[in-house]
């Protein structure tokens, strides 16, 4: 919860809450098992988005690819609105085609209907 809110904070309050958003969001990824697949893709989620915020545009792209892969699979309506704030921040890249790239694969993408 921290890493999100952090995540949160970086985007709309100040970029430096990167710092400590990074790390939670790591230590939670560790902790999840297989069986915490939406979990985890949400905590993802924040963590392209951090990186995102923090220039690390190549890094972001590959963990944003990473998050698509893994919705993909599951039946969860909320992955879509999850994505918004990463696909955002992905569009504001507009001068890196990777994260244009990343944006466009976001909004196109569509979740299995599923339970909310």
């Amino acid at each position: 919860m921290t890493g999100v809110i952090h995540t949160e904070l970086a985007r709309s309050v100040d970029p430096g809450y990167v710092e400590s958003a990074v790390p939670a969001l790591v230590a939670a990824l560790d902790g999840y098992g297989s069986d915490m697949a939406r979990s985890r893709a949400f905590t993802l989620i924040s963590l392209a988005t951090c990186l995102l915020i923090d220039g690390q545009v190549e890094r972001a792209v590959a963990v944003g690819e990473q998050v698509l892969d893994l919705c993909r699979g599951l039946a969860s309506v909320r992955t879509a609105a999850r994505l918004r704030p990463l696909r955002d921040e992905a569009a504001r890249r507009r001068g890196d085609a990777d994260a244009r790239a990343l944006a466009r694969r976001i909004s196109a993408f569509r979740p299995e209907a599923g339970p909310v």
